[in-house]
């Protein structure tokens, strides 16, 4: 009796001392932490949408967590294994923890001591069930089913002025797929993704495809292992997915990108790789952890077509590795080591003749790899309502790159002298690169400043950072839906963006890390395109070679969250000018606030851009871009359904060079730009039930040729008469009618 008082006691004096009465608690808290994890894995349904709680805000999250977990039915309480004991783990500290909190809202004691055996019966009862549906059948066979249409219908003058009909496309896509998973033990799991897919294109019944989609085998062990298909990401300048960013696009667009983006595994920077990663955490001297990784992946196959055409000359593999530490100070400092390298095979594939080794301008063993070194220290200050924080970071990476590993290339580079790119005389060496960022932060009062200095080389070369997902070159001024790419069409043929045997208008993804084996990347041609209306100054991240500026960043959460204003300044020029000694000049300035009151959220956002370089003639840089985002949502019943509508605008206008062609010093040419791309749309989407979501979406889209021919220079430049418009024929519209169903099995 007197050892269950004692208990009690405890449970009641340790909080009390542990937090005072009155303090807020802030998202660095673990208590915020566990219920923000525990809100976004479903366990607590209660939208979280403050920075920072008060206790008794605490206590109504636990309290409808511990609803959820105790009376849920039977079939979902059954089925979550060890990722659900491990959010009742959760839930079950905080309520020992906030026990004297939860009897202010007169919870009665034995309540709540009844609330934590029932937590702990609820996760002895699923242990029990894993461990029996393990030891019985050792394996689960859950996933999803989707079923898309899309309806594009092209029109406008741009086709009558050829005099080609209205351009419709149907395509109807339905798929299974099925999630095979087995854990033969707690600590080793192995999962295989099978995909039935039916796929409608320009006629019925076109083609159907079925095959294994992803296959991983994953171990939590002291040495921690993935094998097979993996998502592989280190640091900006080592290895890094790079897309852009838009911080206010409205849902009705988002959703077309994440599309797309989710069925290629193109998630949070990552590239889907396929091979290995290894993971450990080793003590040294009893007391500093030390957590080291390693991955490889085979990128290639030797004479095997791949994306955009290329064809491998060996087989192709990535190694790359991190160390870091905290020094055991935990969340005040981490300091890292990354490497990364891209490199042939040289005994696999296509051996060069004796003549063509000696041949410069033949590319062999490529050749790529990139070190660095990153560290972070954050500074915490302040209790409650004044809990404030200081945090330095910064990364230096050096860069080494060869297409003809050991042997004599062809290098091309910025010769200061001319003031041109050139090629040179042949080298044997590596061409070297380098980069440095490095930035502060300070959070104060929910709101925060970012200040940050970035100096990329004109040689810095990281293809695994450099690679955009989105290339602009392969698709289309505007934006579609439609996630069931076929990409690996048959044997012995290159990937393609096909369905039912046809390529179709719509946007695509690019889910492989693309390398040229002719150059730098800084080098014309090199790095996949991107639109230039949208992110000229950094289009391939904080990699963008030839790069130097500053940013300053200023965004915040006021009122409840209610609103979260957002504020980007850029500044940034060429360290080695692309054109004669004319440095590019970038400046970026972005504003944008999003709003949430009731069950509607708005958010709104405008960017513009200008590029500039002091030459004349066809060498001259003068154009800006403006990019306005706009949409509201509206929660008709909340958490059920769901109506949307969003609004887009890009306009460009102005003059951009470019090499026209090849030689020590080529000639450069010009681009103009008068173009302006209109979007606007709105959908529904209904939560029929837990698991399945059904939705439905229209957006139209206006691509604006709005160049003129006005002068006698410009009749020469276009080959058009002056009085040329060029809206007349060369502008058009892109609609899209979508419908989605999905159900989770």
């Amino acid at each position: 009796m007197l050892k269950k008082i004692a208990v009690v006691l405890m449970l009641f004096i340790v909080p009390a001392f542990v937090f005072a009465a009155d303090d807020l608690i802030g998202k660095d808290h673990w208590s915020y932490k566990n219920i923000k994890e525990l809100s976004e894995s479903g366990i607590i349904t209660m939208p979280l949408e403050k920075d920072a709680l008060t206790r008794a805000e605490v206590v109504d999250y636990i309290n409808n967590g511990v609803d959820n977990v105790l009376y849920a039915a039977a079939g979902d309480s059954s089925s979550g294994g060890s990722d659900l004991m491990g959010k009742i783990n959760k839930l079950y500290d905080l309520v020992k923890a906030y026990m004297t909190d939860m009897m202010r809202t007169e919870k009665k004691l034995d309540d709540i001591l009844n609330t934590i055996g029932d937590l702990s019966a609820k996760k002895k009862e699923i242990e029990m069930k894993q461990d029996k549906l393990l030891n019985s059948i050792g394996m689960r066979i859950n996933g999803e089913s989707n079923a898309y249409m899309t309806d594009l219908l092209l029109f406008g003058n741009k086709y009558q002025s050829v005099g080609d009909p209205v351009e419709r496309v149907r395509p109807i896509t339905q798929y299974v797929d099925l999630k095979f998973s087995l854990r033969a033990r707690k600590d080793l799991y192995a999962e295989a993704t099978f995909r039935l897919e039916n796929m409608f294109g320009g006629f019925w019944g076109s083609k159907d495809v079925y095959g294994l989609r992803r296959f991983f085998i994953q171990g939590d062990m002291p040495v921690s292992f993935v094998f097979g298909d993996f998502q592989g990401k280190q640091t900006p300048f080592t290895l890094w997915a790079v897309d852009d960013e838009r911080p206010f696009e409205a849902k009705v667009f988002a959703d077309k990108r994440d599309m797309n983006k989710n069925e290629l595994y193109l998630l949070d920077n990552s590239w889907p790789l396929n091979g290995g990663k290894i993971q450990t955490i080793v003590e040294l001297f009893d007391s500093v952890d030390v957590n080291m990784m390693v991955l490889g992946a085979r990128l290639g196959e030797s004479n095997k077509p791949g994306y955009g055409g290329v064809t491998y000359n060996h087989d192709q593999y990535m190694i790359g590795g991190r160390i870091a530490t905290d020094f055991s100070l935990k969340d005040m400092l981490e300091v890292g080591v990354n490497y990364n390298e891209i490199t042939d095979a040289k005994d696999t594939g296509t051996q060069l003749s004796a003549a063509q080794a000696l041949n410069p301008a033949i590319s062999d063993v490529f050749n790529n790899y990139v070190f660095s070194g990153d560290g972070a220290f954050k500074f915490m200050f302040g209790e409650g309502e004044d809990d404030g924080y200081v945090k330095i970071s910064g990364e230096f990476a050096k860069s080494m790159y060869t297409p003809k590993k050991g042997k004599q290339w062809r290098q091309w580079y910025y010769d200061s002298t001319t003031g041109y790119q050139c090629l040179t005389a042949t080298s044997h060496h590596y061409a070297e690169g380098a980069a440095l960022k490095a930035g502060i932060e300070a959070n104060y009062f929910n709101t925060t400043v970012e200040i940050s200095y970035r100096n990329v080389g004109n040689s810095f070369t990281a293809y695994a950072a450099q690679t955009r997902i989105y290339d602009e070159a392969n698709n289309f001024p505007y934006l579609t839906q439609n996630n069931t790419w076929n990409i690996n069409p048959g044997v012995g043929l290159p990937p393609a963006y096909m369905i039912g045997g046809e390529v179709y208008p719509f946007t695509q993804y690019n889910p492989v890390i693309s390398l040229q084996e002719d150059g730098i990347a800084s080098r014309p041609g090199n790095l996949l395109d991107y639109p230039v209306y949208e992110n000229a100054t950094n289009p391939y991240g904080d990699s963008t070679p030839n790069r130097s500026g500053i940013k300053v960043a200023l965004k915040g959460d006021y009122l409840d969250n209610m609103i979260s204003p957002h504020f980007v300044f850029e500044m940034a020029s060429e360290p080695e000018p692309f054109i004669k000694k004319k440095p590019k000049n970038f400046s970026v300035i972005e504003v944008g606030a999003r709003a949430e009151y009731w069950q509607v959220a708005v958010m709104a956002g405008v960017k513009m851009e200008s590029v500039k370089n002091d030459a004349v003639g066809n060498s001259k840089v003068a154009f800006d871009s403006t990019g306005i985002d706009l949409g509201i949502e509206y929660q008709i019943i909340k958490k059920k359904l769901l109506a949307y509508l969003g609004f887009k605008s890009n306009s460009i206008k102005g003059f951009d060079s470019y090499i026209s062609g090849t030689g020590a010093i080529a000639p450069m040419a010009q681009l103009r730009y008068d173009h302006t791309i209109t979007s606007l749309g709105g959908g529904v989407e209904f939560k029929v039930a837990k698991p399945v979501t059904m939705g439905i979406y229209f957006t139209n889209t206006l691509i604006e040729d709005n160049r003129t021919v006005k002068t006698a220079e410009d009749a020469l430049y276009y080959g058009e008469p002056i009085g040329t418009k060029f809206s007349d024929y060369n502008s058009y519209n892109a609609q899209e009618l979508g419908a989605k169903i999905s159900i989770l099995f």
